[in-house]
């Protein structure tokens, strides 16, 4: 499927989907700016993300009941929506079994800015 905009290729997000966003220097951040937009017409979208640079703006308000953080590190862009309950600390010590077993299961993934499913 060709799409033209970043909100378009996020069209594939269903309510209740589990994301997982690439971090650091692969951060798909035109994809973060989309997603901010394309959740509020969802409900209960959850980002997982190791250490994702520069979403803040996935920590605002507005988006309680449509998108929340579920953050495996707490940096500078997360800090606060954790510390006021906008976001979820899931302490896992960088361990990969917990990212690749049952425990966690993604229907969709931000990864080097491609969007699959």
């Amino acid at each position: 499927m060709r799409v033209a905009t970043a909100e378009q290729a996020l069209n594939i997000l269903q309510d209740h989907d589990n994301i997982w966003c690439q971090s650091m220097a692969a951060t798909p951040y035109f994809l973060l700016q989309a997603l901010a937009k394309v959740a509020l017409q969802k409900k209960d979208l959850t980002l997982l993300q190791l250490h994702t640079e520069h979403s803040q703006l996935l920590c605002d308000p507005v988006l309680a009941g449509h998108l929340r953080q579920r953050c495996f590190f707490v940096g500078g862009s997360t800090r606060q929506a954790v510390q006021q309950g906008l976001a979820d600390y899931v302490p896992i010590l960088r361990n990969p079994q917990i990212i690749s077993s049952r425990r966690a299961t993604f229907r969709r993934c931000f990864n080097s800015g491609l969007a699959t499913g």
